[in-house]
Order: structure tokens, then sequence, then C-alpha cells
């Protein structure tokens, strides 16, 4: 209904036209950077590779800021709208291995929200963001590009691929029981004492709770991506052991422990403050506490891919066994939520789970 009234084609429950919709938007995303205006930022004769790596990467992120603003939109249309009221003051000095967190904060399950999830944007709202947040963002994946090293295999192209592979595995899990939810509501749907309302329903809560409310969460969404692309930035292409004798100050900044890793948050954060990304900013952090919440995301995810911190992998399984098997290798999620009363929804906290879910697809990008 809320598609409908914005024009949008009805919402579609096969997977493969998603997915296909997806990949025709970011094409879409590419192609507009022709009518622009913008200047082209090889000025300096970068390769048309390089080039061609940012437009892309810059039309992924784009692809998901739209639906970051699609719902920001769509909550102002219905009052629940908390504008961004956060002035932060962060340690320049800051061990950001030691701010992760157990698990990140979620939003609870908000049937305006799931509302808001499903107004896809499409190929024509592609200009939802205001040109100088776009040109803006184009700018910063550049200047992160600028500042991967040339390297063997921490370079810009890694990061790419693990871009790549980030997007593809958060459209899976964002995705990947389209087809089951699809089944299910004709199963539903042959109970005649069950309405349309009533369907609606549980579609909303069995999409929020098997996709551990990832799946209406598009500020998560970006700062993965987000992350895949910034993890390995001014690598110097030699593992952390090796960092601790070849730069020992900046290994002692962060007492020897996930040295490339800390030094990447920072550059990216860092950069990001900077007053030249001021618009893009308020696009990304439109809602009171995106802010922290996305920086507390950008912390766990990029800390997460130091595969060598035997102890900090050590607690990580931990809490992957705390999220998914603390009742039992027979538990079944579903009857958390399924059956429960609408009171009763907001309360189930999806937050481990889902903390632990984003932090292992980059870590799955980054290995492969």
């Amino acid at each position: 209904v809320a598609r409908e009234k914005l024009g949008l084609p009805s919402f579609s429950h096969h997977q493969q036209d998603l997915l296909a919709d997806n990949t025709k938007m970011q094409q879409e995303l590419v192609h507009s950077w022709n009518d622009t205006g913008f200047n082209d930022i090889s000025k300096n004769d970068l390769e048309e590779g390089l080039n061609r790596l940012i437009k892309w990467n810059t039309a992924v992120l784009e692809s998901i800021l739209t639906k970051i603003v699609v719902q920001q939109n769509e909550q102002r249309k219905q009052n629940s709208f908390k504008p961004s009221k956060e002035v932060i003051e962060y340690d320049e000095s800051a061990r950001f291995h030691e701010e992760i967190a157990t698990a990140v904060k979620m939003p609870p399950f908000d049937r305006e929200a799931m509302s808001a999830a499903y107004l896809m944007p499409s190929n024509e709202k592609v200009n939802l963001i205001p040109p100088i947040a776009r040109e803006e963002l184009r700018g910063y994946v550049a200047r992160i590009a600028s500042m991967y090293q040339d390297v063997h295999f921490h370079s810009f192209e890694h990061a790419s691929h693990v871009t790549m592979s980030a997007q593809k595995l958060i459209n899976k899990v964002v995705l990947r029981n389209s087809t089951e939810l699809n089944n299910s509501m004709h199963m539903l749907g042959d109970d005649k004492k069950k309405g349309e309302k009533d369907l609606q329903k549980q579609k909303e809560a069995d999409l929020f709770f098997s996709t551990y409310g990832i799946s209406s969460d598009p500020l998560a969404q970006f700062a993965v991506v987000f992350a895949a692309l910034v993890h390995d930035v001014e690598h110097r292409g030699v593992p952390n052991v090796q960092l601790i004798k070849e730069q020992p100050d900046l290994a002692m900044k962060y007492k020897n422990k996930s040295i490339a890793e800390n030094n990447s948050i920072r550059i990216a954060w860092s950069e990001l403050l900077k007053p030249e990304f001021a618009n893009l900013r308020r696009c990304i952090f439109g809602s009171d506490g995106d802010e922290s919440r996305f920086r507390q995301l950008l912390i766990n995810v990029v800390i997460a891919t130091d595969i060598t911190d035997r102890e900090r992998r050590a607690g990580e399984r931990e809490r992957w066994q705390a999220a998914f098997l603390s009742n039992g290798d027979d538990f079944n999620w579903e009857k958390e939520w399924q059956n429960k009363s609408e009171d009763k929804l907001p309360d189930i906290d999806v937050s481990l789970k889902a903390t632990v879910v984003l932090e292992q697809i980059v870590l799955a990008s980054d290995v492969a």
C-alpha cells in the first residue's frame, strides 16, 4: 500500500526479481554519474581501472544510502522520525579494539520501520540523495582509494573485492527467506480464519526476526559495506606481527593489538568527520543515535577481520555460541517470536545475533 501511494511497483517476494531490480538499480546509479556534471576525479591521470572501481563502490554505497533516506522520509510521514541531536567528541588517541561491544544495540521490532523497509528505492528514485551529498560520497570513496598503498594484496582492488562479497552476502541475509516467506504465506492462506491483515503482520514479523532485524536496518547494511571498503586503508602490506618490528611507534599506540585494523578505522573515521563531508554525514546520520551506532558497527566489523588475535577469536566463538547455541543445538528461533502478542515482539532482542552475523559477513568476505 505504501509503495502504491508513492507510485512504485508492488513489492515482490520472488528472489530473482529482487536481485535483478537491485542489480539494475546499481547499473543506473553508475550511469547516472555521467549526467551529474561533476568533474571527473581523474585529474592526475588516474588509471581507468581505478576510476571504474571508485564509481562502482560509490554506486554500491549510494544504493544503500538511498534506502536510508527512503526510510527516514517514511518515518517523517508517520511522525516517528527523531532527528539527530548528537554532538559527540571523539578521542583521537582511541584504541578501537578496546571499544568492541559484545552486541551493538539494534532497533527493536517496529511495524512502521518494517513498512518503510518495504519501500525499496526504484531506479527512478536514485536522486533522493541531495546532489551535494552524492558528490561528497564519491569524493570520500576517491579519498579512501588514494590512501590505499601500492601493495600486492591489501590494496584498493582487494577492498573492492571484499566490498562486492559483503554486499552479496548482505543481500543473501536480507533476501534469503523470500522464497520461504512466499511459501509460508501460501500455507497460511489455506487457513480461512486468518485475514489478510493477520497474514501481513505475520509476514513482517517473519522477515524481521528471521534476518535478525538486518532486513529493516539500512544503516547497519551501509555500515557493513562501508567497513568492507575501508577495512585495509593505508595497510602496509605486512601482518601485524611484522608491523611491531617495522613500525614500533604505531604498534605501541595500539598496545600491539590489531595494529593495522585500528589504524584503518582511525583513518576512515577521521576522514568521514572532516568538514567537506558534512552533507554526506547528514544523510547517513539522520536519526538520533545513528552516528554512535554506525561507529560501533564499524569498529566491531573491522576489528573482526584480524584473524591472528587468538584471544579475540575465542571471544567471537563464545559470542556466536551465546547467540545461536545457548539453548542447545535443537533451539528453535522461530518459537521465540511466532504466536507472540504484538506488545511482546519489541521485547525480543536481536542485537547479539545481528552483531555477530554482520561481523562474520565481512570476515568471510575478507578471507575469501
